[in-house]
């Protein structure tokens, strides 16, 4: 073959492997974008799947807790309806107003106490930056037990009394 043949069956050759290396490239990058965009079609149902379990789980502790939200004034801003049920009070009555209301020591002295006993834990929330914005209070009402525990007590030292006083 001559030496111009070679060099044009070389050059058509090179032609075409240069075009099959810019087709292979172009499929490479699709693929890539194809593996990318699968990626992050799991990140974003991973995440909708934690949103959706974190959601859950906070529906869960509002049905089973009094949870109300104060302010970081500690001014009330929301309770869910099991808070109502707690504590006796009304939302209408606790929304914007000072936790303090449940243990003022006015209010212990006025006809209006009522005597409510709940464990509870603050919980700040905080903004994207970690800053507090406000508190949520989850709580459940111990009334009952505090109730039975102090009459078990009385019961107890009437009949310490009563064994002491026989001997």
């Amino acid at each position: 073959m001559p030496t111009s043949a070679v060099l044009t069956h070389a050059a058509t050759n090179c032609d075409a492997l240069r075009r099959l290396s810019v087709a292979m490239d172009v499929t490479q990058q699709r693929l890539e974008a194809l593996a990318a965009a699968g990626q992050l079609a799991h990140d974003i149902t991973d995440q909708r799947r934690r949103a959706a379990e974190s959601e859950a789980k906070v529906r869960a502790i509002e049905r089973a807790q009094a949870t109300t939200e104060f302010d970081l004034d500690g001014k009330m801003i929301s309770a869910n309806d099991n808070f109502p049920r707690s504590t006796g009070y009304s939302l209408r009555e606790i929304v914007g107003q000072h936790h303090s209301m449940f243990c003022s020591p006015d209010h212990i002295r006025s006809a209006e106490y009522r005597a409510i006993w709940i464990q509870a834990t603050y919980n700040p929330i905080v903004d994207l930056t970690g800053k507090p914005v406000r508190i949520v209070k989850y709580a459940f009402g111990v009334t009952e037990q505090v109730q039975l525990t102090e009459n078990v007590t009385g019961q107890i030292s009437r009949w310490n009394c009563a064994a002491k006083s026989s001997r």
